[in-house]
């Protein structure tokens, strides 16, 4: 018999009422007869539920509740909440659909994410200023959801309540009252939230407000006249600086810098002989380290013995000729020539002239901390990350005080100052996002945004941007900088010195031919032995040996001795030990934590027609890794194929080796889409190391990648910042100096962090500083 199929029978009902609660009488508004429900065995099925939550007395015909109904549980925030139910009957078969919409009732109080709202507010801040509080939030729909706020009553602050299109509500604190943290240090504040149900509901949170010190009061002196005794001083100079809000003496003679250089020399004077030297040369004019160059024999000999002058005036010729040399200039040594009445450039007549430095000066160059804006001193205290505003404004108080050593520092010189920098405040200025995940030292994005401010500064003065020669030796430019080469760049065991403890060579080679019977027998499969990887681990003395030989061994013959070193598993053992650094779990780690933010950096920020063009191609069934990769190679504009070439999804190793032309430099070769690639193989010295695998596309870059440490190779130029932007970003290799890049059409190899990664980083770090 054919079931029959009846109309839908609504009814509406709120939520959380108890079981047996009467939600209509279903057998009158179908027009059935109530003496035959229980003969017909009229029951309720669930439809899309997992739960039953209504049920039919035969008896009466009531629809009444059998389960507690959760509004809330069940939809969410959705406007409309119905359940679906069915009403079967036999005898004949028939049935009725009932659709029961759920009420919401106010049965949720408003609650805030977090226990304390904490704020920083400046002193200086002007009235009227507004901040923006977190919202409450409300399980209920409609007007049981938050409908006000309210703040305790105080004499600061007032609250601005405003609803947004979508009809949610929030609220900011407005400043009413100027602040004064001479006044008042803290201000503890309640902030209420209030539903529109009845009776209503309401929710409390702690706001914390932190006043920061203003530069906004004085130095007072204690007296109105000091009186000083100098040391036969032609002059006292005061120096009112009103950004620091000191004084500086600047005349005043360094006693214990003169007692260090002649103690350095002649170590057994007695204390009070050099108490008597000390106050000799201060007499004869003597204020600085430089002054010594100078002084003649007999402006010693009342103190000293003939042989004790000589030495001193040997000693201090010799530290003239080195400083000459090396361009040494202490800014300790040019207290006068660096203050704000001295241009850097010329000389004192209290401090004679030494030779500008080239890079030295940086070394030893102070920060004025004292006087940055008081949200770098409060981050720095806190051990915070500076915003984006009070960074810049950083970067432009250290390069006017750099540019008093000289108005056009070298990169160099911003180099030294940036390392400075963050080895001194590390936790402040390491590139680190909110959440704590490290994208890079840090040295590299400030010494970015320092020459980028030194450019700036100089664009319309010629002369500041005019370089000063190098001094130049009998044997050519003096350089300081020694070169590591490209090869070691991120190792920590480059080679290593001797075998394992208990091998030697002939033990080592033993293994090595374990390995290659094992490779006879099974294949490349035999990686996947336990065996295998102790021995790998064992021979890894041997293996850089090989790669490392001079002059170098070719691909073929190092997989024809060591041919496990070509399958993933193989180059991540190798590259692990090489770098200590597990390489597959940290490139997928770092995609699936960073690519998301990656991504969405560029669909809110897309910086070009390709980063575009990409986005727009990329759908949901896309790839995360590789739509990343070509990201930043379209950021970049390096062209895809310097690093990715695409094959047909059934081509063999034999048929992509015999219908591409491959490049000696590495490349990824997928197969099938490439936002969504199957297959991969990779290529290295235009032959294929590692034939087609079904493994995913993160593994075939993380083999990529490891090609370029494990057998010594540069990265290519055409794709050299996103490889570069990978090992920094994603796999967390930072050395300071060096670089895995070749010369390529430049005269000289790059020596330091590429800069087009650098901006990228800061611009992701601060895109997801200022998004939270």
């Amino acid at each position: 018999m054919a079931d029959t199929v009846y109309g839908d029978v609504s009814y509406s009902f709120p939520e959380e009422m108890k079981r047996g609660s009467v939600i209509g009488n279903i057998a009158k508004d179908l027009g059935l007869d109530v003496n035959r429900l229980s003969v017909r065995k009229a029951r309720t099925d669930t439809e899309g539920n997992r739960k039953k939550y209504c049920d039919i007395n035969v008896n009466t015909g009531e629809l009444t509740v059998a389960e507690r109904i959760d509004r809330e549980g069940l939809c969410g925030k959705k406007t409309v909440c119905v359940i679906k139910q069915e009403l079967v009957l036999e005898n004949p078969l028939e049935s009725h659909r009932i659709n029961i919409n759920v009420q919401d009732v106010n049965d949720n109080s408003p609650i805030f994410k977090k226990d304390v709202i904490k704020l920083e507010i400046g002193e200086s801040a002007d009235k009227g200023s507004r901040f923006l509080l977190e919202e409450a939030h409300d399980a209920d729909i409609g007007t049981n959801s938050v409908q006000s706020y309210s703040i305790s009553q105080n004499e600061h602050f007032t609250l601005s309540v405003s609803s947004k299109a979508e009809g949610r509500v929030y609220c900011e604190l407005v400043l009413d009252k100027e602040l004064d943290r001479e006044r008042e240090q803290e201000i503890s504040l309640i902030l209420t939230a209030v539903d529109g149900g009845t009776p209503p509901r309401s929710g409390t949170v702690a706001i914390h407000v932190t006043v920061l010190d203003a530069n906004d009061n004085a130095p007072v002196f204690g007296q109105s006249v000091y009186k000083v005794i100098t040391w036969d001083l032609t002059l006292l100079e005061v120096l009112w600086r009103a950004s620091a809000g000191a004084y500086i003496f600047a005349a005043m003679p360094n006693l214990e810098e003169l007692k260090e250089v002649i103690c350095s020399t002649l170590p057994r004077l007695s204390e009070e002989t050099l108490k008597k030297l000390v106050d000799g040369l201060v007499a004869v004019g003597v204020e600085t380290q430089a002054d010594l160059q100078f002084v003649k024999e007999e402006d010693l000999l009342e103190h000293l013995k003939p042989i004790q002058c000589r030495k001193l005036l040997n000693a201090w010729k010799c530290e003239v000729l080195e400083h000459a040399l090396s361009d040494v200039s202490s800014p300790s040594s040019r207290s006068l020539s660096s203050s704000p009445l001295h241009s850097p450039c010329t000389t004192s007549p209290l401090s004679p002239a030494v030779p500008s430095a080239s890079c030295t000066w940086a070394e030893s160059f102070k920060v004025p901390w004292e006087v940055m804006p008081s949200g770098v001193r409060m981050a720095i205290a806190n051990k915070k990350r500076p915003s984006p505003c009070d960074r810049r404004q950083l970067i432009r108080m250290v390069v006017d005080a750099m540019r008093r050593y000289e108005l056009n520092p070298t990169r160099a010189q911003c180099q030294i100052v940036a390392q400075n920098i963050v080895k001194q405040y590390s936790e402040s200025f390491s590139d680190v996002l909110h959440d704590g995940v490290i994208l890079g030292s840090g040295h590299g994005s400030l010494l970015s945004q320092l020459k980028t401010r030194v450019e700036h500064v100089n664009r319309s003065s010629m002369l500041a941007r005019r370089r000063k020669e190098r001094l130049r030796t009998s044997v050519g430019v003096v350089n300081h900088c020694p070169r590591t080469p490209a090869d070691q760049y991120g190792c920590v065991r480059w080679q290593p010195e001797e075998p394992p403890f208990g091998d030697n060579d002939e033990t080592l080679e033993e293994k090595r031919k374990q390995m290659l019977q094992l490779y006879s027998a099974k294949g490349i499969s035999g990686a996947d032995r336990a065996e295998l990887c102790k021995l790998m681990e064992i021979t890894y003395y041997r293996q850089r040996r090989d790669i490392n030989a001079v002059p170098p061994s070719s691909l073929s013959s190092l997989k024809s001795s060591w041919p496990y070193l070509f399958c993933l598993k193989g180059l991540s053992t190798h590259f692990q030990l090489l770098t200590d650094i597990p390489l597959l779990p940290r490139i997928m780690e770092g995609f699936e934590v960073k690519g998301k933010r990656i991504l969405r950096f560029f669909e809110e920020k897309p910086t070009n027609d390709k980063v575009r063009a990409i986005l727009l191609k990329s759908g949901q069934e896309s790839s995360l890794v590789p739509c990343i990769l070509l990201l930043l190679m379209a950021h970049f504009k390096e062209k895809s194929e310097s690093l990715l070439l695409e094959a047909d999804v059934a081509a063999t190793a034999a048929d992509v080796q015999r219908t591409v032309t491959l490049p000696d430099s590495p490349r990824l070769i997928i197969q099938g889409d490439r936002m969504n690639p199957e297959r991969w193989m990779l290529s290295v010295e235009g032959e294929i190391i590692l034939g087609s695998n079904s493994d995913t596309f993160v593994e075939g870059l993380a083999a990529l990648f490891a090609t370029y440490y494990t057998f010594n190779l540069e990265y290519q130029e055409g794709a050299a910042s996103t490889l570069e932007f990978i090992q920094r970003g994603i796999v967390g290799i930072n050395p300071g100096t060096g670089s895995k890049v070749g010369a390529g059409k430049r005269e000289k190899k790059r020596s330091g962090m590429n800069p087009h990664v650098c901006t990228l980083l800061r611009k992701l770090m601060d895109f997801e500083w200022l998004s939270v």
